[in-house]
């Protein structure tokens, strides 16, 4: 777990090392709604249903204009929530405790902003997500990927207001590599994942400029 939070410290003190005086710096805070796709019961040999879960989230970034595009890499602490709280298999029966996964993320975007006015600039991001997911759960920790890939898109309007930089932004990650290993366990029962069991969320957050 310590490995892939000083993973995430490097890449902030390289950026910060690098950044050009012109560059913009800010914080995200929002709201996530996560989502885990279908996984089969080795024990039960039947599909489990997994409900969705909302966390928070709190970002850093910094964007480093060239013209209508830059690059807008940040570092993101995700509480996903219990996402595996409801585990249940095709009779409703629940099937294992909730299990409370973070993530460390990096998200490496590039934004296009479109026609700027003085006060509102409509812009797109996107771009690949680095994540590096955590738990108190010790059992469970082993089970997790040291690192997974994920994508993500976002649209967001900044807002010039006396002085004050607004991002109001909806943003959507999608899992290009599963989170979990091939084969896990909750509490004592053994699961397989699906090969296409990936964590996807969307983010509802409002940022502001430093």
């Amino acid at each position: 777990m310590l490995s892939r939070v000083l993973c995430a410290c490097v890449f902030v003190l390289v950026t910060l090392g690098v950044a050009p005086a012109h560059a913009q710096f800010g914080i995200y805070a929002g709201a996530n709604f996560d989502q885990l796709s279908d996984i089969d019961l080795l024990n039960e040999g039947a599909e489990a249903a997994l409900d969705s879960r909302t966390g928070w989230h709190i970002e850093a970034w910094i964007d480093l204009p060239l013209g209508p595009i830059g690059l807008r890499p940040g570092v993101r602490y995700m509480d996903a929530g219990q996402l595996y709280d409801g585990l249940r298999d095709d009779d409703g029966v629940n099937v294992g405790d909730g299990i409370s996964v973070n993530m460390i993320e990096v998200p490496l975007n590039l934004r296009y902003t479109f026609a700027a006015s003085p006060v509102v600039s409509p812009y797109v991001t996107a771009g690949p997500v680095l994540r590096f997911p955590l738990t108190d759960e010790d059992d469970f920790n082993d089970d997790l990927e040291a690192i997974s890939v994920a994508g993500g898109l976002g649209f967001g309007l900044a807002l010039r207001l006396s002085g004050i930089r607004l991002y109001p932004e909806i943003g959507y990650t999608f899992g290009i590599t599963r989170m979990v290993d091939e084969d896990f366990t909750i509490g004592g029962i053994d699961f397989r994942a699906d090969e296409e069991q990936y964590l996807n969320s969307l983010l509802l957050r409002i940022g502001v400029g430093l």
